[in-house]
């Protein structure tokens, strides 16, 4: 395989990831560096009786924010108000606040509870249900993206803001990682609020359990410094609890760890060995040893079809050499090809967020980089025990009758297992700790009125005929669908995640389609 096949192979899996794009999006908020804040800071003004919000009131709060806040009439407001994808390009919110300091979302919260209006906390808008836009004011902390580490290089703070391609730009210059997904413009709040699982992994556990602390503004202004020993539960919840429901974050510090050399590999087989690939992937891949992360990918358009096997190894090319032959005897069968090949942190993460032929700096939305939008509809299940001969059968006729001709299918199988299944189901509010995979199913479209239809009955028809072979459902690739969508993603947790959310957010402020609600 030609290092662009390789490139090709590694980089579909940013389509999975949520980075299939079309055209360009909102501009990246530039980093805005803060002093130490303080532990506890409340709302300077008491919350009035709401009433409506003059343009007046609208003036008054644009002049009193540290940050910008876009109207309407506003030059910028057209590509303000836009989320990744172009599906939610009908929202149009009555104002977008970029907050630059905690202060800022602190006069957001209050602003919206004087007036009554919708309230949606945005980073990066990646939304699988449009969640991070609506119809009153979307406070946007983007502005708030800087990255420090400290002195031994142990910890890292990171503004609720920041998007993984910087935080993984500025930690690999010194070899260190957090643990997070690969879309580059994806935003850290959202990704770790609703777990993040991603390819460290089973190494070094989701997203959510390298957090030491964070700070949040709940519904009544006041600014909570969480970690294990203060304010627990909203700690607790804010791992795993889903982005949206108990407060705005503001800041996490993270846990580093120090990664100083990677691996990739890419196994594409012929279709017609798709059963035995993925019969023999899920005894392969879910027990691995913790440094080898893995997919196992199908794709259907048109009336190509596709399988890979494609992952990451925390190691050198040589240790990886038998664990692969070990999969390739499971399968029964060689891969059309093998391709190994070591590179930087860095170049990795460019590689599999889709930006292989990018330089860092063009991996970003405009102004500043090239990446650019796409239609999508995803749905999940999580797999608690590999698919029967049945099942696989069920997934590989879904692809094979997709009848797909202007989108494109794909179903994207994530070994979990490792650190994340040795953390207990109820240490933190993420339930799924004894999944072996999360299926992702997923359609991608053009954007043209007569493409999506088709598409969404495909990944409609798919996701129905697994129900009997798997169940629940990941928060981060949030699902308006689902009807049960509350025990899916948060399972045996959720009484205790609706205790909280009585606790902390009693009128039920932040509130969409599928916040969590504090009565049952």
């Amino acid at each position: 395989m030609r290092r662009r096949e390789l490139l090709e192979l590694l980089g579909s899996a940013a389509l999975l990831a949520g980075c299939g794009e079309e055209d360009a999006t909102p501009p990246r908020a530039p980093a805005v560096e803060e002093a130490a804040p303080p532990q506890v800071e409340r709302p300077s003004e008491p919350v009035p009786e709401a009433r409506p919000a003059t343009d007046a009131d609208w003036a008054r709060f644009a002049e009193r924010l540290e940050g910008e806040l876009v109207r309407p009439d506003a030059e910028r407001y057209a590509v303000a108000r836009r989320l990744f994808d172009p599906r939610f390009d009908s929202l149009e919110p009555q104002g977008i606040a970029y907050c630059r300091t905690e202060s800022d979302v602190q006069r957001s919260v209050a602003f919206a509870r004087a007036h009554a209006l919708p309230f949606a906390a945005r980073c990066g808008g990646h939304s699988y249900g449009g969640y991070s836009s609506g119809a009153g004011l979307v406070c946007d902390v983007g502005p708030m993206s800087a990255v420090a580490l400290d002195g031994s290089g142990a910890m890292a703070s990171i503004g609720a803001g920041a998007k993984l391609i910087d935080i993984y730009a500025q930690l690999a210059a010194r070899s260190l990682v957090i643990p997070g997904g690969t879309c580059p413009s994806v935003g850290i709040s959202g990704l770790t609020l609703g777990g993040g699982q991603g390819v460290f992994g089973r190494k070094l556990g989701l997203t959510c359990d390298a957090v030491d602390a964070m700070r949040i503004v709940t519904a009544d202004g006041v600014i909570h410094a969480c970690d294990a020993e203060t304010d627990a539960d909203l700690f607790w919840a804010s791992r795993g609890g889903g982005g949206g429901n108990f407060g705005v974050v503001t800041q996490f510090r993270f846990r580093t760890h120090h990664v100083p050399q990677i691996t990739r590999f890419a196994l594409p087989w012929r279709w017609g060995a798709a059963a035995d690939v993925v019969a023999g992937w899920q005894e392969w891949g879910p027990d691995a040893p913790r440094e080898i992360w893995s997919k196992c990918e199908l794709g259907s358009r048109g009336a190509d079809r596709s399988v890979a096997i494609h992952g990451v190894f925390l190691g050198e090319a040589s240790s990886l050499a038998p664990h692969l032959d070990a999969l390739i005897a499971r399968v029964g069968s060689a891969p059309r090809r093998r391709r190994v090949e070591s590179a930087a942190l860095l170049d990795t993460m460019l590689v599999l967020g889709g930006c292989a032929r990018r330089t860092y700096e063009e991996c970003h939305m405009p102004p500043e980089g090239t990446l650019g939008r796409g239609m999508k509809r995803t749905r999940s299940h999580v797999v608690q025990t590999s698919l029967s001969p049945d099942g696989i059968e069920t997934l590989l006729e879904g692809l094979d009758r997709s009848g797909l001709v202007e989108g494109s299918g794909r179903v994207g199988l994530d070994a979990v297992g490792g650190a994340i299944n040795a953390v207990d189901p109820d240490a933190t509010a993420f339930v799924h700790r004894r999944a072996r995979f999360i299926a992702q199913y997923a359609t991608y479209w053009p954007r043209r009125a007569n493409a999506a239809e088709a598409s969404e009955r495909w990944l409609d028809q798919l996701y129905v005929a697994m129900q009997p072979h798997a169940g629940g459902a990941y928060g981060n690739y949030i699902d308006p669908r689902l009807s049960d969508w509350e025990r899916a993603y948060y399972g045996a947790n959720l009484p205790r995640l609706r205790a909280i959310k009585r606790r902390h957010d009693p009128d039920d402020f932040f509130r969409f389609a599928q916040s969590i609600r504090g009565a049952a």
